[in-house]
């Protein structure tokens, strides 16, 4: 099942791209083959007012994938996290939008949440060419591609259009996706449907001449057809460990500072030998980071193990309380390429203390 959590004509439209009945001669088809289609009302007049409930509902209801055509370029919430946590243990694969540019004055580089929770697959935006839209935020929450504008969609009082256009409408082709993964490989859990779709794109960048360090793969629905789950890695960070370099743990760094990060992992789909990790920058318009050391190697990792990526190492050249996005390229046996991206803020105003038990800033 896809569960559609937005309301009025943008809901309508929404729901046909994931799930509109297909081989019928009526219309369009939707991308979720056979899937069905689960609406919820999440919102109060303009007010998106039930968002993190319907989370919640769509983990009561035992629903497979969720589809989240919102979010916004918020702060990081604990409670929020909480809810996507609980979807996540009852099995709710998460799909969001990844956001569009000019949302509360949104900027193409800036975090859009609930895409950027853990447990949640964004989606950003691309013409039917696979050139990224101007409109689509690409900050570390989008880890997809798939197209948005044009899509034909369905339409309240039997109509259809192909007038559509931002994140929103990207997201649903992947949801649909992942209820089609999900339907021809029962055994993935949630997370696991997520990353092997995630996977399962084309290599787009060389189409885009901006930004090509920030842009992932576009969805390529044959290969999830095609490929075994269990026969390619999915290399999640789980957690990131930052020291000075005497190694004191933590999260900000004075001018001219040297700093060490290693990274906890996990692998949630095949075993990988032979890995090689490489850090990079990907955005950092201050220029105030020089990568010393910058590449990690690992033996083997087996199916649903952890591990330890690092130590890398850094120099930040000067502070800078603006956003830093980092890249790990990941590099395995069988030709095997991934990466995943993650923020920083290397002079943060706040330190963040904690241990296993609390949290303080």
């Amino acid at each position: 099942s896809i569960t559609i959590n937005y309301v009025y004509q943008h809901g309508c439209e929404v729901g046909g791209i994931a799930g509109a009945h297909t081989d019928n001669q009526i219309g369009m088809a939707g991308v979720g083959f056979k899937s069905k289609i689960f609406p919820i009302k999440i919102m109060a007049g303009s007010s998106l007012k039930y968002s993190y409930q319907s989370i919640v509902y769509a983990a009561v209801r035992g629903l497979k994938v969720l589809n989240c055509s919102w979010g916004a370029p918020v702060a990081y919430s604990t409670i929020n996290k909480s809810i996507i946590d609980y979807a996540v243990a009852n099995d709710v694969a998460i799909v969001a939008a990844g956001g569009n540019k000019g949302t509360n004055g949104a900027t193409i580089f800036d975090t859009f949440y609930p895409a950027a929770y853990k447990g949640v697959l964004g989606v950003g935006e691309t013409y039917y060419s696979d050139m990224v839209t101007d409109n689509s935020v690409m900050g570390v929450q989008t880890r997809i591609m798939a197209p948005g504008v044009n899509n034909w969609a369905t339409r309240n009082n039997n109509q259809y259009t192909s007038n559509t256009s931002g994140t929103s409408y990207s997201s649903p082709v992947v949801s649909g996706a992942v209820a089609y993964a999900r339907g021809k490989h029962p055994q993935l859990s949630a997370i696991q449907a997520l990353e092997f779709v995630r996977q399962c794109t084309d290599n787009i960048t060389e189409l885009n001449s901006m930004n090509k360090a920030l842009i992932p793969g576009r969805l390529n629905m044959k290969k999830i057809v095609t490929i075994e789950p269990f026969s390619i890695p999915a290399i999640l960070p789980e957690k990131f460990n930052y020291f000075t370099e005497s190694g004191t743990p933590t999260t900000r760094f004075k001018a001219n500072e040297k700093a060490k990060l290693n990274i906890d992992f996990k692998n949630y789909l095949g075993k990988a030998t032979n890995l090689t990790f490489t850090l990079s920058v990907a955005y950092d318009p201050a220029n105030s980071i020089e990568i010393i050391d910058s590449v990690a190697t690992l033996g083997e990792i087996q199916t649903e193990s952890t591990g330890l990526i690092g130590d890398f190492s850094f120099k930040l050249k000067f502070a800078n309380k603006g956003r830093v996005i980092f890249r790990v390229d990941i590099a395995a046996d069988n030709n095997y390429k991934d990466f995943f991206k993650f923020e920083f803020v290397p002079s943060s105003d706040m330190a963040l203390i904690a241990n296993k038990n609390i949290k303080i800033s």
